[in-house]
């Protein structure tokens, strides 16, 4: 399975090559206005098309699909799936940013820590700095979000993990954080029971970002943390067998090709994986229910996420797809579940910290989801928190997994 690009990551990797500093939107707004700036469209023609013009998700899939014919960037360029991907670009000098994320691309990479020079004669697309010790004091399931690695189901995995398991999950990240400033320490367990555990390895407090030091990969809300953006390096080499020396471009981008959520999340904490499907017959099992089932007073109980239907699928009509706002081949955390006006809602969180506001779903706030929240009540619509209606949760998701793991020990 390759899970769907994250179009907002690579808007911001296309302009922050220009700009330092540049913050990650925070707002739906302000992922309107990046789109705006980056690709000369709205959302909605970057998700789901506009009049006769595919959707650019579809596009970067078109030119994934390249793969077998990985090339040099001149080469590539003459591709005409590159060429329509250039075409929306708001400056088609970009396009060499953004390619390698999404094709191989024999003369782009990372330059080694500490270079000043560039590999090549092609641009680079960043570097290896240094980020700092792995920070665990206020580790949120609102810190992760996706930058320009497909890898939702590990970031949905991650925010799932701190969610419900907040205490074992930060026990973990200390226990990491604990071989010093320079480096980190990870212990993975196998994906599944029939994997052997790998040995633990040393991780180096650096990952790749651009060449005016803002983030490419993960990164968290709080800019304070770096846990997200180095538990990710530690999951790209060991999923590539690169324990050893940096991960490349092509190590990241390949993540995005292999796991479920529940087998990252078995990495990250052990457990045992627990699945359903809704077939793809002409009756398909109803995923709600099983949500329910996993929910205590409302909240999941235990680390849960859903990934949507691919693209094309009949059970999804292309413009069901608008009217959800959600991403096809795509993993989110579930929260927990809600009602209004006598009809139930999931509660999610989309990996990309971004939702558009469902027009159908109840706003504001989700009362139930204070017990996981310091007390707070969850707001919706914000931070990629956001309530899908149960027909359309049944309609547009595939699966639903998640880990079953001993409670939190006590403390605060």
């Amino acid at each position: 399975m390759r899970w769907a690009f994250n179009p907002i990551a690579l808007a911001q990797v296309a302009l922050s090559g220009s700009q330092k500093g540049r913050r990650w939107p925070d707002s739906w707004d302000a992922v309107e206005e990046l789109f705006r700036i980056a690709y000369k469209s709205d959302a909605r023609a970057v998700f789901y098309g506009s009049g006769a013009a595919p959707a650019l998700t579809d596009l970067l899939r078109r030119v994934a699909d390249l793969a077998p014919k990985a090339a040099d960037l001149a080469t590539l360029r003459g591709e005409p799936a590159v060429r329509a991907l250039e075409a929306r670009l708001a400056n088609p000098e970009w396009l060499p940013r953004l390619l390698a994320f999404i094709v191989p691309v024999t003369d782009l990479g990372f330059k080694p820590p500490g270079a000043g020079v560039a590999i090549t004669l092609t641009p680079s697309i960043g570097s290896y700095e240094d980020i700092g010790a792995l920070e665990v004091g206020e580790v949120s399931w609102r810190d992760p979000e996706q930058g320009s690695a497909n890898d939702c189901y590990l970031i949905a995995s991650m925010a799932s993990l701190a969610w419900t398991r907040p205490r074992t999950w930060r026990q973990v990240l200390a226990a990491a954080a604990k071989a010093g400033k320079d480096k980190l320490v990870i212990d993975f367990n196998g994906e599944d029971a029939f994997v052997d555990d790998p040995p633990a390895f040393n991780v180096p407090a650096r990952v790749p970002l651009d060449a005016n030091h803002n983030w490419i990969y993960a990164h968290s809300a709080d800019p304070d943390e770096t846990w997200p953006a180095l538990i990710e390096r530690a999951f790209v080499m060991q999923r590539r067998k690169k324990t050893n020396g940096e991960p490349t471009v092509d190590d990241y981008r390949e993540i995005g090709n292999e796991l479920f959520p529940h087998q990252a999340a078995r990495m990250l904490l052990g457990g045992l994986p627990f699945e359903q499907l809704a077939d793809a017959a002409e009756a398909p099992v109803p995923l709600f229910p099983f949500v329910a089932d996993h929910c205590n007073a409302s909240v999941t109980a235990l680390p849960t996420m859903a990934w949507t239907r691919a693209k094309g699928d009949p059970h999804v009509p292309l413009a069901d797809w608008e009217q959800s706002t959600l991403v096809a081949d795509h993993a989110y955390s579930v929260l927990g579940i809600t009602a209004h006006n006598g009809h139930n809602f999931v509660v999610l969180r989309n990996p990309h910290g971004n939702n558009r506001p469902v027009a159908d779903s109840p706003g504001s706030e989700w009362a139930a989801g204070a017990a996981l929240n310091g007390g707070h009540p969850v707001p919706l619509d914000a931070r990629g928190v956001f309530a899908i209606g149960e027909d359309r949760f049944n309609q547009c998701f595939f699966g639903v997994d998640g880990l079953d793991l001993p409670a939190d020990p006590p403390g605060p």
